[in-house]
């Protein structure tokens, strides 16, 4: 799992005006709910044995929204946001973290991997734009990133410098 400040680092890379965005290229209802999504499943880089800078690398990692996330990327998870007074939740939950687990372990991804390729390249290309402006990725042990914080109201989540 990436750490708080590489979290917010990729919110930071994929924002437009200081606005975080979700990256999906393809017009889809977006909920606003946003998520850093791992591009290569982390179970699945786990199994694989590869190294946590690899799958923590933000060229695995992008901004998506919820809708996006569970709707199209991994639908399975989508049981994850229901009730939970739904019977039989917990149930079906270890059902699919052992099925997925099971994939993984033979080396067969276990989400949708049509939009992998698009993922990965608008990782690179907006890396790369936020890198030429200075933008950073921490290592895991950074607390904090710099003096840019994320400011919640009830209508958006923008980027804001604390000195002001």
């Amino acid at each position: 799992m990436v750490s708080d400040a590489q979290h917010y680092a990729i919110l930071i890379r994929d924002s437009v005006s200081g606005y975080p965005r979700c990256q999906f290229p393809f017009e889809h209802f977006c909920s606003w709910i946003l998520q850093v999504h791992h591009i290569i499943a982390r179970r699945f880089c786990l199994e694989l044995g590869l190294p946590i800078d690899e799958i923590d690398h933000p060229h695995n990692l992008i901004t998506i929204c919820d809708t996006v996330h569970y709707g199209y990327v991994h639908p399975e998870l989508h049981i994850l946001n229901l009730p939970e007074n739904l019977p039989y939740k917990s149930e079906l939950r270890e059902t699919i973290i052992q099925t997925n687990t099971e994939f993984a372990k033979q080396g067969k991804p276990y989400w949708n991997t049509v939009f992998n390729d698009v993922f990965q390249k608008i990782a690179a290309v907006n890396t790369q734009i936020a890198g030429s402006r200075g933008w950073f990725y921490p290592d895991r042990s950074t607390v904090w990133i710099s003096r840019m914080d994320l400011s919640v109201d009830k209508n958006s989540v923008r980027l804001v410098d604390d000195k002001q």
